[in-house]
């Protein structure tokens, strides 16, 4: 019952003629979140689920954005100081990681976009455990290395909202990712996604040198 009460939210989410109303995809999260509080096991097991049924839509798909930005709706819900419901999210995000290495490229990239969106999405003041983040970590940074450009660059703005203790291996990734890419997506992607801080001032700043006028004009916007 549960299970099936959450895959109508979902259905619900994908209903073009309601998500045009302001708050319906907030009514839907919230009714998400009532019954993760109800039973966070079911809820993050049929979550994922879901996912996996999104995963497998490899082309472009408006119903797939619109759960996409319904997950985010519903990350951007989650309630503060309650570690099962967080602990859901955090599920979500771990089976997220495996799937970060699948051998068809379109799974790779819409896992990339979920974990940036879900990340993007994450109050403040909530931060993943340790192992999470760390586990999500390196496999993202082996995406930076993904022969699929657009990956990489989906890759550096994951990267961009994730905290992390090692936060100097990620720059540097990102930086030396920076100097040797030749896709200009990409490079554009690494601008906008380091931090901005006086170590990457003169990595940034060099970039005003680049061959692409588009990497160029992201340093300065």
């Amino acid at each position: 019952m549960v299970a099936y009460q959450i895959r109508e939210l979902f259905t619900s989410a994908q209903d073009g003629a309601a998500v045009v109303v302001g708050d319906w995809l907030d009514r839907c999260a919230m009714k998400l979140w009532n019954i993760a509080l109800e039973d966070a096991d079911v809820t993050a097991t049929t979550v994922t689920e879901c996912v996996d049924h999104l995963l497998a839509v490899t082309e472009r798909n408006i119903f797939v954005e619109r759960c996409v930005r319904f997950l985010s709706v519903f990350t951007s819900k989650t309630p503060l100081d309650n570690e099962p419901a967080f602990a859901v999210i955090e599920e979500i995000l771990q089976h997220l990681t495996t799937r970060l290495c699948a051998l068809d490229k379109a799974v790779r990239l819409k896992c990339c976009q979920l974990v940036s969106c879900i990340l993007a999405a994450l109050r403040e003041g909530l931060l993943l455990e340790d192992s999470v983040a760390e586990s999500l970590r390196q496999s993202l940074i082996e995406r930076l290395q993904d022969k699929v450009p657009a990956i990489r660059a989906e890759t550096c703005r994951a990267l961009s909202h994730l905290e992390v203790s090692e936060v100097e291996s990620v720059a540097e990734a990102m930086t030396t990712l920076l100097n040797v890419d030749k896709s200009k997506d990409v490079r554009t992607a690494v601008v906008q996604s380091l931090p901005l801080s006086s170590a990457m001032l003169p990595v940034l700043l060099e970039r005003l040198r680049d061959i692409n006028p588009m990497v160029r004009r992201a340093v300065v916007v």
